[in-house]
């Protein structure tokens, strides 16, 4: 979930499986940049976050990336650690 905190910061929170959501996140990252690029139909608003060593980046457009995303999907979360990729995950309704 991208949002804004309190004090008008983006702000990324992730909850792994089973964590509802209204329970605590196990990400909580405040402080991320946001940019919107892309030419139709590929236009997407992607945000990036920082946490020590560790990046969260977020992309709103699943349809225009390598693979076939499952059903449902609407974005993507990729993370690196010491600027080597780890993992990535569709976000799926």
């Amino acid at each position: 979930m991208i949002d804004h905190a309190a004090d008008r910061a983006l702000r990324y929170r992730a909850w792994n499986k089973p964590h509802p959501v209204d329970g605590k996140p196990d990400v909580d990252v405040r402080g991320g940049t946001e940019t919107t690029g892309g030419t139709n139909p590929c236009v997407s608003t992607d945000w990036s976050f920082k946490r020590g060593n560790i990046t969260y980046e977020v992309s709103d457009s699943a349809a225009c990336t390598d693979g076939k995303p499952p059903r449902g999907a609407y974005g993507t979360v990729s993370v690196t650690i010491n600027k080597e990729f780890a993992a990535r995950y569709w976000c799926v309704k």
